[in-house]
């Protein structure tokens, strides 16, 4: 019968120590972290858009969230995550622009956020902060929110029409 000296036990050890401690470093950088989700509740549909994912993003960092027609409003939810063991705290603000000109403050708030909770902060965008629009001149038009936290700016995209798209009567005969 072979004898296994201590050594082999040790590096055995190490070898097992050091594979658990890769696990444990990809599941904590995988999961600690501040993120934040917007939620668009437009009609009957909502939209969600977490800024760490890359499903709405299009070139240099902004976000398109769709589309919507004159006349209604839109209800957004803000979610900040907190999956530190620190206090997260900053200054929270929500504009409104159109071609490089703020239209309006949305929100502007102090945030804070205890160790592994969150916050969520809600605000509606109504037709009359979209301002006036011609409609001979302008039949739609695309509005950018900025939402800054933290240090992040984060800027969605939303495409605004005047009128509905109008699906034409079938033609009786064809």
């Amino acid at each position: 019968m072979a004898r296994i000296d201590k050594s082999a036990y040790l590096y055995l050890g190490l070898t097992l120590a050091c594979f658990v401690a890769i696990l444990c470093i990809f599941i904590v950088d995988g999961y600690l972290g501040v993120y934040d989700t917007l939620y668009i509740i437009y009609e009957e549909h909502e939209q969600t858009i977490e800024f760490e994912g890359q499903q709405y993003i299009t070139e240099g960092g902004t976000y398109f969230a769709g589309e919507i027609v004159g006349g209604s409003s839109l209800l957004c939810r803000y979610r900040i995550d907190n999956r530190t063991f620190s206090l997260c705290e900053g200054q929270l603000t929500v504009s409104l622009w159109k071609a490089g000109n703020k239209l309006a403050d949305l929100v502007n708030r102090e945030i804070k956020i205890g160790r592994f909770g969150s916050t969520v902060v809600e605000w509606t965008i109504s037709p009359g902060k979209f301002g006036s629009m011609d409609a001979a001149v302008e039949e739609d038009t695309n509005y950018t929110v900025k939402i800054n936290f933290d240090g992040k700016e984060r800027r969605i995209i939303l495409g605004h029409r005047v009128r509905g798209i109008m699906v034409p009567k079938p033609t009786p005969g064809m």
